[in-house]
C-alpha cells in the first residue's frame, strides 16, 4: 500500500512505469506492464494526488502546531480582585472584620486588590519567561521542522512517525573575554523517522506502546561507523563489523532494492528500545541496578551488538509515536492517508484525461477508404501533401475523386472532460 500511495503520489501506474525508470517495481519480476512499440494509448497522468495530499497537510500543520502560548492558569477571584471587583461575600467578609470601622474595611479592601494584582502580574511574568524556554527548546530541536515532515507523511500514506525526545550533545564555540570557551550542552531532540524504517512490535495492536520492542533501522556509512570508536561503544565489536563489510540484516525493501550486494554502499544501523534482562546488559559493560529485565537501548550493525545503555527516558517508554491520519487501520498503528483515500477519483481522472487524448488523436484527421482503382506513385499508402497517385488504367470511375472517401471521426471532449470534473469533485 505505502509503495502504491507513494507511486500516485508521484504520479505512476502501470501505463507509465515504463517512462520512470527509477519506480519502484511493484508487480513482481516479468509482470510489470510496460508501454509496446507502436501502441498509440495515452499515458498521461494528470497528478490531483499530489496537490490534494499537500494542501490537507498545511491545513492540519496549521491546525495542529500553532506557536507555543502560554497564560497563567485563571483565578475567578483573582482576575476579579486585579480589576478591583470585589464579589459580596468578599465585602461582607470585610464588614465583619472591621464592624463600624468603614476606613478600616476600605484601606482591607485595597490592600486586597493590591496583592491580587501583585500576584497576576507575577504569574504573567513567568509565563512569558517560560513560554520563551519552550519555544527555544522547539526551535532548536527541530520540533517544528520535524513535525511538518511527520504530518507530509501521514497525509501520503497514512503514517508519520515521530521520535523525542532524545538526548543530542551540542558543541558550541565562542570567544569571551578574550578567550576562546567551549560549551557542551545535552538538548532534547525531535526527529521524523520514515515510515519503512520503523518496526513496532506486531503484537502492539493500535498503540506501538503496548508492544514489547520497537526496531528502528538507519543507514551508516564507515567513516561514521569508525568515528565511533572511542565513546561509550564497543570498540572490539566495531572492528569486527568493519572487517566484514556491510550486510543486509532483512529482505530488500523500496530503499534496497535486490541488487545491491554485500559489502557494498553504507551499514544498516538497527536501534531497539525494550526490555533487556540484567545478565545481558551487564554482559555488554553496562551497570545496572537489580532487577529481572530493564528498560533498554540496543544498537545494532550486522547482527552485532555495539552498544547497549540504559533508555533515555525515565519511565521506559519508547521516544516514538505513529500518527495515523486521517483514518486508522483496524488492529494496527498505521493509518490510510490521502493518497489511498482519493484512489478512486485519481484513478478517474487519469482515465479521463487518457481517453479524452486518445480520441483527440484518433479524431484529429478523418479515416480514409481507398479504392483499388487508385494506386500511390510511391508505393505508400499514407495521406501527404503533394501526394502522386496513379489511376488505373482499366478504371471504370466517371471522377477520379470517387476513389477516395473521408469519414470524420466524433471528437467527445465535452462529454471525457465532464468525467474529469467529476473525479476532481470526489477528491
Amino acid at each position: 500500500d505505502w509503495a502504491a500511495d507513494e507511486e500516485h503520489y508521484d504520479g505512476i501506474d502501470d501505463a507509465n512505469r515504463s517512462e520512470h525508470s527509477s519506480a519502484w517495481r511493484t508487480r513482481p519480476a516479468g509482470q510489470a506492464v510496460t508501454k509496446k512499440k507502436g501502441q498509440l494509448q495515452s499515458s498521461i497522468f494528470l497528478n490531483i494526488t499530489r496537490p490534494a495530499v499537500n494542501i490537507a497537510a498545511a491545513r492540519v500543520c496549521n491546525i495542529l502546531m500553532p506557536r507555543v502560548s502560554l497564560a497563567p492558569t485563571p483565578v475567578p477571584e483573582l482576575i476579579g480582585l486585579a480589576k478591583g471587583e470585589l464579589s459580596k461575600p468578599m465585602l461582607e467578609q470585610i464588614g465583619n472584620q472591621f464592624p463600624g470601622q468603614p476606613q478600616q474595611a476600605a484601606d482591607a479592601a485595597e490592600q486586597a486588590v493590591r496583592q491580587a494584582m501583585q500576584v497576576v502580574q507575577e504569574a504573567t511574568a513567568k509565563a512569558a519567561k517560560a513560554q520563551k524556554r519552550v519555544e527555544d527548546w522547539f526551535v532548536e530541536g527541530r520540533y517544528y521542522a520535524q513535525n511538518r515532515l511527520m504530518i507530509k507523511d501521514a497525509a501520503k500514506a497514512g503514517s508519520g512517525v515521530l521520535k523525542g525526545p532524545i538526548p543530542e550533545k551540542v558543541r558550541r564555540v565562542a570567544f569571551k573575554d578574550g578567550k576562546l570557551v567551549v560549551d557542551e550542552q545535552t538538548k532534547p531532540l525531535t526527529t521524523r523517522i520514515d515510515y519503512w524504517n520503523a518496526y513496532p512490535d506486531p503484537a502492539c495492536g493500535e498503540n506501538i506502546h503496548d508492544g514489547s520492542h520497537f526496531w528502528e533501522k538507519d543507514a551508516i556509512t564507515k567513516k561514521k561507523l569508525r568515528a565511533l570508536k572511542g565513546s561509550d561503544y564497543l570498540d572490539e565489536q566495531i572492528d569486527v563489523v568493519l572487517a566484514e563489510g556491510p550486510m543486509r540484516a532483512i529482505a530488500p525493501t523500496k530503499q534496497k532494492p535486490a541488487n545491491l550486494e554485500a559489502g557494498k554502499g553504507p551499514f544498516e544501523i538497527w536501534y531497539r528500545y525494550g526490555e533487556l534482562t540484567k545478565e545481558n546488559m551487564e554482559a555488554a559493560g553496562c551497570e545496572c541496578e537489580e532487577g529481572e529485565t530493564v528498560p533498554a537501548l540496543l544498537t545494532m550493525v550486522n547482527d552485532h551488538v555495539i552498544k547497549v545503555t540504559l533508555n533515555p527516558l525515565d519511565n521506559g517508554s519508547f521516544p516514538y509515536d505513529i500518527f495515523a491520519w486521517p483514518q486508522k487501520r483496524k488492529g494496527m498503528p498505521w493509518g490510510t492517508g490521502i493518497g489511498r483515500a482519493g484512489r478512486t477519483p485519481q484513478r478517474i481522472v487519469a482515465a479521463g484525461v487518457r481517453a479524452m487524448m486518445d480520441n483527440a488523436g484518433r479524431s484529429a484527421g478523418p479515416q480514409v477508404i481507398k479504392g483499388t482503382q487508385v494506386q500511390p506513385n510511391d508505393g505508400l499508402n499514407q495521406i501527404v501533401p503533394w501526394k502522386l497517385w496513379d489511376y488505373a488504367e482499366d478504371g471504370d470511375l466517371d471522377d477520379v475523386r470517387k476513389a477516395f472517401a473521408f469519414v470524420e471521426v466524433p471528437m467527445r471532449q465535452v462529454e471525457m472532460a465532464n468525467i474529469i470534473q467529476m473525479g476532481l469533485r470526489w477528491m
